[in-house]
């Protein structure tokens, strides 16, 4: 499901993240609070890292969660390309790519919050808008993708 801003342009930075979704006691998505946003687990990619990996770690990293807590649905991918402007590049816009994939858990699992002031899980499907850049568009595509697979929910 790619959203490609520049369609010709390689991107210089590559994040990737997880977008998790609760089975019980509701249906419901989980994002992590910032100063001033919501947001998913998510971060660079490290040198030979895979984006999968880098989920995975970042996941961990943020929030304790594992794959063994965790379900991949191998069938979702959202890419999403967009600038930044970052002082380790002087502020000059670079071109970024955020690459999501989605995870189920089951209930209600015990964070373990590593980098955020909070988290919530938000009713599914979410109410709209929560951060316009990155997280509504991708709450969009995932709506859609559950929407088509009623029985997403009972993996």
């Amino acid at each position: 499901m790619p959203n490609q801003n520049a369609p010709n342009s390689q991107p210089e930075i590559v994040s990737a993240g997880f977008l998790i979704l609760r089975q019980s006691p509701d249906q419901s998505v989980l994002l992590l609070k910032h100063p001033d946003r919501w947001d998913i687990p998510k971060g660079h990619c490290d040198p030979g890292e895979t984006e999968l990996e880098t989920a995975w770690r970042e996941l961990f990293e943020e929030t304790g969660l594992n794959s063994e807590q965790v379900t991949l649905v191998p069938e979702f991918r959202w890419e999403h390309d967009y600038h930044v402007h970052l002082r380790e590049y002087d502020n000059e816009p670079r071109l970024k790519r955020l690459v999501v994939f989605l995870g189920i858990v089951k209930s209600d699992p015990e964070l373990t919050l590593t980098e955020h002031q909070g988290h919530r899980w938000f009713p599914w499907p979410p109410p709209l808008p929560i951060q316009a850049q990155t997280i509504d568009p991708l709450l969009s595509a995932a709506v859609e993708f559950c929407d088509d697979r009623p029985t997403l929910f009972e993996l």
